[in-house]
């Protein structure tokens, strides 16, 4: 009898008689040539092995054919439900292809078996429905690559799980590649998932003819601009490393393709006297992100002319003198000979020769050129891209300084540290200045004519002013000429004068050993005179000006001053939460609480002018009185304190001073044009708050070192920003931006992660293998101009940052393979439509944490204690957006952390680079100190500083602290009445929450559980969460959810209700555990409760095996009416859910 028709990815509804009484029988309704399937479906042998799948087979009409239409059978829960058994069956039967293949090649596959074809297009997938999975198949794979075809085979059998392919072709490759490696993945899901793919895509950008081998292999690749699939052999450990050469150099160091760690790979050529320096640079596949790596080998140095003129450049290099040509707008690779590292360029048509400036640091330099013209290089890359050489025309505000000297009669001389080239400047005249030796320190020193002192530094990179006494020897010179008048001297524009040689009317004591006498030297005099500086930005040009008239300096200093602020906001919060939670078959389930809270208050005493921290004991009491807001309090007759005051005045008379600081604190203040903030968050922590969490805490500040807990505790995280708005340019200068981060301690256990990634499963958006392999190509077949515009900076003048600092982080990890259960039905870890167990998190794409945590927890060890350090980052007078600098930023903490995860973590060795910013983190690292150690007021007459410094003593706080916004407001911290959220609570259920010792003990234990979804804080649930929680190691958290709890006064019982359980809970007094009394399955309770007097009545079925109890009836004292009848509501709220699923009662 046919019953159905089902369309695909319809459902039909079985009636109820025949899915109780009959077998069903499965039979595709397109293919004629098929026979009903030879087993049939029956829910109660499903149920059995609910979860698991089944295969089923139509056998083909002829008994001479032997095809097959197979199928799998996968029994699922039809509706969820709250409870682990339920008493009434609800199945949907999945009706699933055996086996579906994925393409994870970039080119079109066809794969067959015997006289079954398939064709997939690259990234698509296809089901089949003609293999049965409980035989083993011969599967052949043709694919069409650089225009030739190749063939590969693979057996396909029950047991396997991953294959290799080699692939390779009858046709003639001129000297190319003999085989591709392609690897066959197969994931034993509900339907079976082949993955067809290749472990590495390599693809040679180097413009030089390359040669790849394995590190135990003799088989050589020839590397081309088209994606060469290579899969190594897994017979060694070291089977994944790979060797190059080029143009026939020796082969490179065997190195591993390892994942956002680009290394540098040297192939040395002895014949011709160089290295190649190629650039390793390795992505995931977008998509295939946990199967294929995309390996790129670039040139380690690109130049690029963004000019409109014909450029030459060459190396530095005495022993040849070769120029390379380069065109307007033309992009380049560039392999030096010598490790010079530093390069000449000039015109084409032109024979003067810029200074040589270094090509393996970032920097900006202005070239000078000949007749007058300059040009800009620009350097960048360098760790993960290509240091890049950017010539660009020279544009206004390019120079680094343009330097006016307004003193009346000084000739100043200007040089940088450690170059003789010194450059003259006359008084009433500028100049624009650029280095003389770009490979040196770039520090600019000046003095006047005839001082043979080492000068001063003119430290023009920030807005600043300042003035300098210096000495010198004259002489009064009848013959001296009047320049000019004062008027001209304070015009606005600086006139050009041509004043006559400084020799006739100065000169120096010492000038020359061999000097003739001259009558005219007769009167020498040593003078000093005060030269004012001053540092600012007009336009886009930084100006450094230097002037003896105080009235002059006094003019422009006017022009980087202080505005007058317009507002100020403070805002002081003592803590913020938030609670992370998911959604479980149970309902709502917190994960992790974050929460930002405040130091505890410090007390100390002025003894001899020193500050002495009191006591923590001493501490402690008198902060209770500060709180209660006493004016005076003492200890009996040892210790008297006016806190009104603040003065201890026995056992002697001293100052007293309080410090707090709140958990989150920032200060706001706007002018006209200036905006300040700055920002602190004391203590940064995130709780894991699942039951079986192997860490309480993932993250938590790691304490100070002993010599600087004295100072007080360091906020977590602490933000300084300065920002300047030029109207007339529409530009934003943020003069200054340093960010601190502690040294904080980071633990992991496996649960907790899977937890994360299956929320973030949710996050990303889904995208179809198309749009991903088109991603994938565009990484392969992008140009180096590309690559090379990549690398450089914004051309974007309305933004600049001054001055950036982000401080170095150091992490203290410690991972766990525990923290989750297998038996948890919550756990993420199983799939959705089966209760199959996996050992990782689901796969989402483009996740390269997931990929580390992958490779991590297939070793299944513990890490404590894993010390990771990043060096910090700093920018100076950058033309970049904020857009760019976050991903400057993130680009540079996350290369530096993902090579430590693979040396200290996973234990494996890396491609290094000597040239990078970086350097090598085993050894001493270039740029990195303590977080301890660093401050937001690191430099002289800081801005920030002095506001900060304003807004305390304004507040009348110590500097450094945190101030009290509001000091007539009461300093006590009131709870939120629990009564306002929850009306049906009665008044003795909440004042026992507050009081009862088990309430205390649960405050007390740092666990109390934090609101779950968007509702208002209730302090009594989050008891009572929590006690749930704790009852049999969590055992019970797993399967109830919680309904209401009450204390018992004036015993020391609680009862909590659960979803499908009662519990009677005793404290253990001072060790802070409960022991249950006793326990009711909702199920065993006959009837609703009863209320006989002062007692709630629970009628209990007797258990014949086990007789927990002695009686029929479970009674429980309860001498508050109200909460009596509280109670018995709750209960029958209880038992009402517990009837779900529930076979009605038959008379």
């Amino acid at each position: 009898m046919r019953l159905a028709c089902v369309a695909p990815q319809d459902t039909y509804n079985v009636p109820l008689y025949i899915a109780y009484h009959c077998k069903l029988f499965l039979l595709p309704v397109l293919a004629d040539n098929y026979q009903t399937s030879t087993q049939g479906i029956w829910w109660m042998e499903l149920a059995k092995d609910l979860g698991s799948p089944r295969d089923i087979v139509c056998p083909s009409k002829s008994e001479e054919d032997s095809k097959v239409f197979a199928m799998r059978i996968l029994t699922v829960e039809g509706c969820p439900s709250p409870k682990i058994t339920r008493s009434i069956p609800n199945y949907l039967i999945r009706v699933l292809p055996p086996l579906a293949v994925y393409n994870r090649l970039p080119y079109a596959l066809e794969l067959t078996c015997g006289d079954i074809s398939m064709r997939v297009s690259a990234g698509e997938r296809t089901h089949t429905h003609a293999l049965e999975l409980t035989q083993a198949h011969r599967l052949s794979v043709h694919v069409q690559y650089m225009g030739l075809p190749w063939t590969g085979s693979f057996t396909l059998s029950p047991d396997v799980t991953e294959k290799n392919i080699t692939m390779s072709t009858e046709c003639d490759t001129q000297g190319g590649n003999k085989q591709l490696g392609v690897r066959a993945w197969l994931r034993r899901a509900d339907c079976w998932q082949l993955h067809l793919h290749a472990p590495y895509w390599i693809i040679n950008k180097t413009t030089l003819p390359l040669q790849l081998k394995g590190s135990h292999s003799d088989t050589v690749y020839e590397v081309t601009d088209e994606p060469l699939l290579w899969s190594p052999a897994r017979r060694h450990r070291q089977a994944d490393k790979l060797r190059l050469r080029a143009h026939q150099s020796a082969w490179s160091r065997a190195c591993r393709a390892a994942a956002a760690a680009p290394g540098l790979i040297v192939c040395a050529h002895t014949e011709r006297k160089m290295n190649y320096r190629i650039l390793l640079n390795v992505t995931l596949s977008e998509l295939c992100p946990q199967l294929t790596k995309i390996v790129t080998l670039l040139p380690y140095f690109l130049v690029y002319n963004d000019t409109k003129r014909h450029l030459r450049f060459m190396e530095e290099n005495e022993a040849a003198d070769l120029w390379i040509d380069l065109a307007p707008q033309q992009c380049t690779p560039f392999w030096p000979q010598t490790d010079s590292m530093a390069m000449h360029c000039k015109y084409r048509d032109s024979g003067v020769v810029s200074q040589h400036f270094p090509i393996t640091k970032n920097h900006f330099t202005v070239l000078r050129m000949d007749k007058g013209s300059a040009i800009t290089v620009e350097v960048t890359g360098g760790t993960d891209r290509p240091f890049t050489i950017t010539f660009k025309p020279y544009t206004a505000g390019d120079a680094p300084v343009r330097i006016d000297n307004l003193c009346e009669d000084l000739f100043l001389k200007l040089h940088q540290k450690d170059s003789g080239q010194v450059a003259l400047l006359s008084p009433y005249q500028s100049m624009l200045y650029t280095w003389d030796d770009p490979s040196k320190e770039r520090q600019l020193m000046w003095n006047i004519y005839n001082n043979k002192g080492k000068g001063y530094i003119a430290d023009f990179s920030q807005d600043g002013n300042g003035e300098q006494k210096v000495s010198f020897h004259s002489v009064k010179h009848s013959t001296l000429v009047a320049t000019s008048s004062v008027t001209s001297k304070l015009s606005s524009t600086l006139k050009r004068l041509t004043p006559k040689s400084p020799e006739p009317c100065t000169s120096s004591s010492d000038d020359s050993e061999n000097e003739q006498p001259d009558p005219h030297k007769k009167k020498m005099r040593k003078d000093k005179v005060i030269v004012y500086w001053i540092s600012y930005m007009e336009g886009l040009q930084r100006v450094f000006v230097l002037a003896q008239d105080e009235r002059i300096a006094y003019q422009y200093k006017m022009r980087i001053n202080s505005e007058k602020s317009d507002y100020e906001v403070y805002l002081s919060l003592a803590e913020v939460s938030l609670s992370v939670c998911v959604d479980t078959k149970l309902g709502v389930k917190e994960l992790a609480h974050l929460s930002v809270t405040d130091s505890l208050p410090r007390w100390e005493v002025n003894v001899s002018h020193k500050w002495k921290q009191l006591s923590p004991d001493l501490t402690a009491w008198i902060e209770d009185k500060y709180q209660t807001e006493q004016k005076k309090c003492q200890l009996k007759e040892y210790i008297h304190i006016d806190l009104e005051k603040m003065q201890m005045t026995k056992p002697f008379f001293s100052e007293l001073r309080r410090t707090y600081n709140p958990g989150v604190w920032m200060q706001l203040r706007k002018s006209d044009t200036l905006t300040y903030c700055h920002l602190k968050l004391q203590r940064l922590q995130i709780d894991n708050q699942l039951s079986e969490a192997v860490f309480p805490s993932v993250l938590y500040p790691a304490p100070l070192p002993n010599a600087r807990s004295t100072r007080g505790p360091k906020p977590s995280i602490e933000l300084v920003a300065l920002k300047q708005h030029r109207p007339a340019l529409n530009q934003d200068v943020y003069k200054y931006l340093k960010v601190l981060v502690q040294e904080h301690y980071v633990n992991l256990d496996r649960g907790f992660v899977n937890y994360v990634f299956d929320i973030l499963n949710h996050w990303k958006l889904e995208e179809k293998p198309a749009v991903r392999l088109r991603a994938d190509l565009a990484l392969v077949h992008m140009p180096l101009p590309i690559i090379a515009l990549k690398s450089q900076t914004s051309a974007q003048r309305n933004i600049i940052f001054e001055f950036v600092h982000l401080s170095p982080i150091k992490l203290v990890l410690s991972l766990s393979s525990r923290g989750y259960s297998g038996e948890n039905p919550n756990s993420p870890t199983r799939t959705r439509f089966c209760s199959k167990k996996e050992n990782r998190p689901k796969l989402f794409n483009s996740d390269l944490l997931e990929y580390l945590f992958n490779s991590w927890g297939s070793s299944l060890c513990d890490m404590k204690d894993i010390v990771l350090r990043m060096a910090y980052l700093e920018i100076r007078n950058a033309p970049i957006t904020p857009t760019a600098l976050i991903d400057t930023a993130s680009r540079f903490y996350w290369t530096q952390l993902v090579q430590q995860f693979y040396v200290l973590v996973l234990g494996l060795n890396i491609l290094g680079n000597p040239y990078s910013t970086i350097g090598d983190f085993c050894r001493a690292m270039k740029h990195y100190y303590e977080p301890y150690l660093g401050t937001v007021c690191g430099r002289q007459a800081d801005p920030s500083a002095r506001l900060e410094l304003g807004a305390a003593r304004l507040l009348r706080q110590a500097a450094g602290a945190a101030p009290d916004l509001f000091p007539a407001a009461p300093q006590r911290r009131r709870h939120v009445e629990d009564g306002a959220l929850s009306n049906d609570l009665p008044e003795k259920v909440l004042e026992a929450s507050r009081s009862h010792p088990a309430s205390v003990a649960l405050a007390l234990s740092g666990l109390v559980a934090r609101p779950s979804g968007i509702r208002p804080y209730s302090h009594h649930e989050a008891l009572g969460l929590q006690l749930l929680t704790l009852l049999g190691r969590g055992h019970y958290a797993d399967t109830d959810a919680y309904l209401a709890h009450a204390h018992l006064a004036p015993t020391n019982c609680s009862l909590l209700i659960s979803t499908q359980h009662i519990f009677m809970v005793r404290a253990g007094g001072a060790s802070n555990s409960w022991h249950i009394e006793w326990v009711l399955k909702l199920d065993d309770i006959i009837g609703a409760p009863t209320v006989s007097g002062d007692k709630l009545i629970l009628n209990v079925k007797q258990d014949e095996m086990v007789n927990y109890f002695s009686t029929d009836e479970k009674v429980i004292e309860v001498p508050d009416p109200a909460v009596l009848e509280w109670l018995r509501a709750k209960i029958e709220c209880a038992l009402v859910m517990a009837l779900e699923d529930k076979r009605c009662p038959t008379d």
